[in-house]
């Protein structure tokens, strides 16, 4: 019991000391309107190109989510358009993506003790490009998940076999995209070598909130349905603060080790 106490003081001291939980917060609500935007976006160039093609994406999305919730989203599909809403859209993109990549990379400069003036044109532009290099990373990785989970479903008929190799397959891609993050992040040039321990403790903590989120999610079945959509949001809020959080603490974690080492050379 002491040392989970030891342990819950020295996270407090670390988090006040890196600023992890303004930092989460802050950039939770960019990453919120950034992941908006983009998604409408694309939703709507998807629409304008293949307008009369079957939604199995989108679809299937939800049924992994839950078969429950299968007609309720279904219903809510607007049908999207590229109009004069979409350039705004463009606009809001722009902004939030980059104030987004900013955040983790602020995060990363207070834990280095390494501060650089992130403001100009050319830093918007290139914390953009960044987060839409992220992002297309985590949409291609989820197009790989989809097509393997259907694969898996129809070769393997033991539901706990299937369930296995499914989340071994999720915890690999969710573990290339934090080692990506956690190289570009930090104000100095990380190898993989420097980063695969934090990108691991970051993709179990992830994995495990991933876990309970949509647990809680299928519980929502049983609450009033027009409550369900927006306890769902409000908690999708919430998952992406922690999501944020972890990212950070995975770098705090990988400075720690990365210096402890340097001190035993």
């Amino acid at each position: 019991m002491h040392k989970i106490i030891k342990f819950i003081k020295k996270l407090k001291y670390l988090d006040e000391k890196y600023e992890i939980s303004i930092v989460s917060a802050q950039t939770s609500f960019y990453i919120i309107v950034a992941s908006f935007s983009f998604i409408t976006l694309g939703l709507q160039i998807y629409y304008y190109f293949f307008q009369g093609a079957n939604n199995y994406f989108i679809n299937k999305i939800y049924d992994i989510i839950n078969p429950i919730y299968y007609d309720t989203f279904n219903k809510l599909n607007p049908i999207f358009s590229l109009n004069h809403f979409s350039f705004i859209l463009l606009i809001n993109l722009l902004w939030s993506s980059s104030k987004t990549i900013n955040g983790i990379n602020r995060a990363a400069d207070l834990i280095y003790k390494d501060v650089k003036k992130r403001k100009g044109i050319f830093i918007r532009i290139t914390s953009f490009l960044m987060f839409l290099m992220l992002f297309s990373i985590l949409l291609f990785e989820l197009v790989i998940f989809v097509f393997a989970s259907d694969f898996l479903q129809n070769k393997i008929h033991n539901f706990y076999i299937y369930q296995i190799i499914e989340a071994i397959i999720l915890f690999f891609l969710i573990y290339i995209l934090m080692i990506l993050l956690d190289m570009y992040c930090p104000p100095v040039i990380m190898k993989i070598k420097d980063a695969y321990k934090g990108a691991f403790i970051q993709t179990t903590l992830l994995s495990l909130t991933l876990f309970f989120f949509l647990s809680i999610i299928n519980l929502y079945q049983y609450i009033n349905p027009n409550y369900q959509i927006l306890s769902i949001i409000s908690l999708l809020f919430i998952w992406i603060y922690i999501i944020i959080y972890i990212i950070v603490f995975g770098i705090l974690f990988n400075y720690i080790l990365n210096k402890k080492q340097e001190l035993s050379n």
